[in-house]
């Protein structure tokens, strides 16, 4: 059986914004940027074989968020 790599990193402060080359880094704004969140993991894993499985919007909260 392969290892399993777990990277884990605690956050001791919110994260700061900033811009990026046309581009805006910022705070997840819940639940209105859940749905962009989830077209980006679908486009992420599009390739992956065998295919991942799409995630509804409480799978994302459940993995996500909570």
């Amino acid at each position: 059986m392969a290892p399993v790599l777990h990277l884990r990193k605690e956050l001791l402060n919110p994260p700061v914004e900033r811009w990026a080359t046309n581009s805006l880094i910022r705070t997840i704004v819940l639940p209105d940027d859940i749905e962009g969140w989830l077209q980006l993991r679908k486009r992420a894993t599009a390739g992956l074989t065998p295919p991942a499985r799409e995630w509804t919007g409480a799978e994302f909260m459940t993995q996500m968020v909570d």
